[in-house]
C-alpha cells in the first residue's frame, strides 16, 4: 500500500495517493534533473549513482562526488522531504547535482565536449515536473485543468552563495492572484575554480543544488483546480525514466 501524504490540506489527494500512489520517494527525479540541467546531450554524460535520503541532516552533509575507483561515475544526492512551515508546497524534492562547468572540469572524458544548451535552472526543473505530471493524467483531467484558468508562474531562482544559505532558503510558493501559483526555488551554483584555489573543497566545486516541488505537489495543484475528478486513473509518468525526451 502506498504512503499517505498531506498537500495543500487536500483530503481528496491524500486518498488518491493512498490507494494509487505516485511513489515520489521511489522516483529517481534528480537523475532526470541532472540530465536536463547539465545542458549536455544525454549520450555525452557519464554514469550517475543516486544516493537517496529521507532525513535532512545526512543529506545536508552529502556531497556530489566522483567515484573513487572510477572518476567517470558521478554520485548525486536526492532528498524527498515534507517541509512543515507556512509554505503551500509541503512535499518537496531537493537535488544535489553537478553543474555544466563541473562536468567539464571534474570528469576526464568531458573536458573537450561542448554542451548543446546553457546551464539549466531550478525553475526549468519545476516546470518539467509539472508538465510531465499533467501529461501523465487522463485527457479529461488535462483538458479540465487547461480550461480552469489555473497556471503556475516560475520565478527566477533565488541564488544562495553558500551551502548553509541554500539549506536555509525555502522553496517559496505564493498565490499572486486567483488560481495563479508563483514558485521560486532556492539554488546554489558553485564555480568550478574553487577546487583549484582550495583543493579540499573539490567536492563542492562545480555543483548545482535545487529545491523543487514534488510530483505530488504538482498533482495536488492540478486536482485542486479540477474538483470534478475524485479518483483519477493515475498513470506511470516519464519522471521514472532515466533519460528525458529533450
Amino acid at each position: 500500500m502506498g504512503k499517505k501524504v498531506i498537500l495543500y490540506g487536500s483530503t481528496q489527494l491524500s486518498l488518491v495517493l493512498l490507494f494509487c500512489p505516485l511513489t515520489a520517494s521511489a522516483v529517481d527525479y534528480c537523475r532526470r534533473a541532472q540530465i536536463i540541467s547539465s545542458g549536455f546531450g544525454a549520450a555525452d554524460l557519464p554514469q550517475f549513482v543516486s544516493n537517496f535520503y529521507l532525513e535532512k541532516e545526512p543529506f545536508v552533509k552529502s556531497k556530489v562526488t566522483n567515484n573513487r575507483e572510477d572518476p567517470e561515475v558521478i554520485q548525486i544526492a536526492q532528498l524527498d522531504t515534507v517541509v512543515k512551515d507556512d509554505s503551500l508546497i509541503l512535499q518537496q524534492t531537493w537535488c544535489k547535482m553537478m553543474s555544466q562547468k563541473g562536468f567539464q572540469s571534474r570528469v576526464p572524458s568531458m573536458k573537450n565536449i561542448l554542451p548543446v544548451r546553457q546551464q539549466g535552472t531550478c525553475a526549468e526543473l519545476n516546470e518539467d515536473i509539472f508538465n510531465v505530471t499533467l501529461s501523465s493524467l487522463p485527457l479529461s483531467i488535462q483538458n479540465d485543468f487547461k480550461n480552469s484558468g489555473a497556471h503556475v508562474k516560475y520565478l527566477p531562482d533565488s541564488e544562495a552563495k553558500t551551502g548553509s544559505q541554500w539549506v536555509n532558503t525555502p522553496l517559496k510558493a505564493n498565490r499572486s492572484q486567483h488560481k495563479t501559483l508563483e514558485l521560486q526555488s532556492a539554488k546554489l551554483l558553485s564555480p568550478a575554480w574553487i577546487s583549484k584555489i582550495v583543493p579540499p573543497l573539490g567536492n563542492i566545486s562545480g555543483v548545482q543544488y535545487c529545491k523543487l516541488w514534488s510530483e505530488e505537489a504538482a498533482l495536488s495543484f492540478i486536482l485542486e483546480n479540477t474538483p470534478n475528478h475524485v479518483y483519477p486513473e493515475l498513470l506511470e509518468t516519464s519522471l521514472h525514466s532515466e533519460t528525458p525526451e529533450l
